[in-house]
């Protein structure tokens, strides 16, 4: 694997050592060891990320990322052009992504694609890989459902390869969320996702 290709880390939880984030540990360790190096990781939920007011000032000039917003995504769009591959992180609240997760997407399906003025032009995320991680509190065909139709959807509109989401329930507050399957699934993620971005 190239090693200057790099992978990303948008962690939208909110509440430390969540249920999303130990699913997140131990993808993010079995892919390390696949890849030979760690994920950059950015928490945003302490990111300063305002919502998008769709004013259209990222559109006028094609060459760069700009925003009338003067705050995180300044440099977290930074970040984003420089990787390959994008995970995006977030436990499932009221059947969709956590609210930090929601406000950098929004800012980037106008920011990032030059679609939006009087003629279309560049998508400057195109080819770049996505993935998702999430927990949620209801079967999975109807708990992370909305979210993962919504990444795909976000992808094809921004030209990026969707790669997949892994998706897993937690079956209540008295039981322990992580256990031997999930561990299984996680790391069966990572490999999944690694074979799919150097396909």
């Amino acid at each position: 694997m190239d090693i200057q290709r790099k992978a990303l880390i948008l962690n939208s939880c909110i509440r430390e050592n969540s249920n999303t984030e130990a699913l997140l540990g131990v993808f993010r360790d079995e892919f390390s060891r696949l890849t030979g190096s760690v994920p950059d990781e950015i928490r945003l939920a302490e990111a300063d990320i305002g919502p998008c007011t769709a004013c259209r000032y990222c559109q006028q000039d094609w060459s760069k990322y700009t925003c009338s917003q003067r705050d995180d995504m300044d440099w977290i769009s930074g970040r984003i052009l420089d990787a390959e591959l994008l995970i995006a992180a977030s436990p499932i609240h009221f059947w969709y992504a956590a609210p930090p997760l929601m406000s950098a997407m929004d800012r980037l399906a106008y920011s990032m694609d030059m679609y939006y003025g009087g003629e279309k032009g560049p998508a400057f995320l195109k080819g770049k890989s996505l993935c998702a991680v999430t927990s949620c509190g209801y079967p999975i065909s109807k708990g992370s459902d909305l979210w993962e139709e919504g990444m795909k959807r976000a992808a094809k509109h921004m030209k990026m390869r969707w790669l997949g989401i892994l998706a897993e329930r937690h079956m209540g507050y008295d039981v322990p969320f992580m256990d031997k399957k999930k561990e299984e699934d996680a790391r069966a993620f990572a490999h999944e996702i690694f074979q799919k971005w150097n396909a």
